[in-house]
């Protein structure tokens, strides 16, 4: 099957589910250098700390609303949910 956006690479059934999660995690573990995991998780997790620190800063909740709300943004969402739309149909 073929992506589907980004989102899904496979569809398995419920029973097939859990482990063919756990078996896809373990080849990504097992084809991946540790640091590169260690790496990315400190990347991502410093990201979600800085937001949770600057929730309090008004200033920096508006520069937040501002991008989210931005035509960009709006135009990025309205496409992505047309195409999911679009998929639903066919």
């Amino acid at each position: 099957m073929k992506p589907l956006y980004g989102l899904v690479d496979e569809v398995v059934s419920q029973e097939e589910l859990l482990p063919r999660a756990k078996n896809c995690l373990s080849e990504w573990l097992s084809n991946t250098k540790p640091n590169a995991v260690i790496g990315t998780k400190q990347h991502l997790r410093s990201h979600v700390k800085n937001i949770f620190e600057l929730q309090n800063s008004s200033e920096q909740m508006e520069g937040w609303m501002d991008q989210w709300f931005s035509a960009e943004a709006c135009e990025s969402r309205d496409q992505f949910k047309a195409n999911i739309a679009k998929r639903k149909k066919e």
